[in-house]
């Protein structure tokens, strides 16, 4: 199992009308501290709302996009909404978030750890 780690000080959580993969104040989401830890650079996920956006994700997040033969396009997919929504949720607390999203990214076979301070 691969580890991440997600910075508390620079983690963009409990905010879901302005929540990035990375914004311009170089706070990122869970997703965002994700992509860097795939491969991206910071240039290639600024403004980018959700994996599915950015180029080769259906290589890089095969286990959070589907590809759709509808429209051609990779989609966020279920695991993929959960992330972002347990990350963006400001009904619960920071305790109750880091807890459910290492029980989360288990399920795609990631360890997830959460340093520093808020």
């Amino acid at each position: 199992m691969e580890k991440l780690i997600i910075n508390r000080k620079t983690w963009l959580h409990g905010d879901s009308k302005n929540s990035l993969l990375l914004r311009d104040d170089n706070k990122m989401c869970c997703l965002g501290f994700y992509a860097i830890f795939k491969g991206y650079t910071e240039d290639e996920i600024l403004g980018f709302a959700e994996p599915a956006q950015l180029d080769d994700c259906g290589d890089k997040f095969s286990s959070l996009v589907t590809f759709s033969d509808y429209d051609n396009n990779y989609h966020p997919n279920g695991i993929c909404y959960q992330l972002m929504h347990i990350n963006d949720n400001s009904n619960i607390t920071d305790k109750e978030r880091e807890i459910r999203l290492i029980s989360e990214f288990k399920e795609i076979d990631i360890e997830l750890e959460f340093v520093g301070e808020y």
